[in-house]
């Protein structure tokens, strides 16, 4: 029904739908990704990146999702804000890195675990290590490390950092949690950020460097489906 509305033209009915599956606790990439879309047809652009980094995170290697998040990005207002292009090699290290979720990473790591502890236990049993059973735990040994480095980068960066997503046209970023402080700068519908507190009903903002200061909690929209702020 939901899918059928979208497809009818009815984005208004599909965008209710999408958000009543979502809320009764629906946590699917096509989902999102379909909510996103209804989104950005209502020029919704902060509502459209947070679902699409939603269904990124579902589903790293979908180029649909990839494909309409850059495309939303170049139409927000603070481009100058957004993170600046990462060095060739980094960018391919990174993008290894998201071709896999969280989930799947912890699987990896778990498969390197079980087999750098079934190499030493072989070693153990024959009583000697020869240079192809040293060669293969060093490589596993390394896989190991390096699947333990990258799924708590995963976890700190999808369960601990709150990645948020300003849904307002404009909000002044202020040095401390009320009206009266002084506005630092302005943000835009569609800017990623990051939650770094909470305080009665203003958040503490960070986008990097000297770029922090405190917004209206109901100007941005959490990435991570929290209960209280979804």
């Amino acid at each position: 029904i939901r899918d059928r509305a979208y497809t009818e033209g009815n984005t208004a009915r599909a965008q209710e739908l999408y958000l009543q599956a979502r809320d009764l606790g629906v946590n699917d990439a096509v989902l999102h990704f379909n909510l996103g879309n209804a989104h950005a047809r209502h020029g919704q652009l902060g509502l459209a990146v947070a679902s699409y980094l939603r269904a990124r995170r579902l589903d790293p290697r979908d180029r649909d999702v990839a494909t309409n998040l850059a495309w939303v990005r170049q139409h927000i207002q603070d481009l100058e804000l957004t993170e600046d292009e990462l060095p060739l090699f980094i960018a391919e290290a990174a993008a290894v890195v998201a071709a896999l979720t969280l989930d799947q990473w912890g699987i990896v790591l778990i498969i390197f675990l079980w087999l750098t502890a079934a190499l030493i236990g072989w070693g153990w049993y024959r009583e000697e290590s020869g240079n192809g059973l040293r060669r293969a735990l060093r490589a596993s040994a390394a896989g190991l490390v390096i699947a333990a480095v990258v799924t708590a980068g995963r976890c700190y960066h999808e369960e601990v950092r709150d990645e948020a997503v300003v849904i307002v046209a404009e909000a002044e970023v202020r040095s401390g949690p009320a009206e009266n402080f002084p506005v630092l700068f302005e943000v835009h519908d569609g800017l990623t950020l990051n939650i770094e507190g909470e305080r009665e009903g203003w958040v503490r903002i960070g986008l990097g460097g000297e770029w922090v200061g405190w917004l209206p909690a109901g100007s941005v929209v959490s990435v991570r489906l929290d209960p209280e702020r979804s």
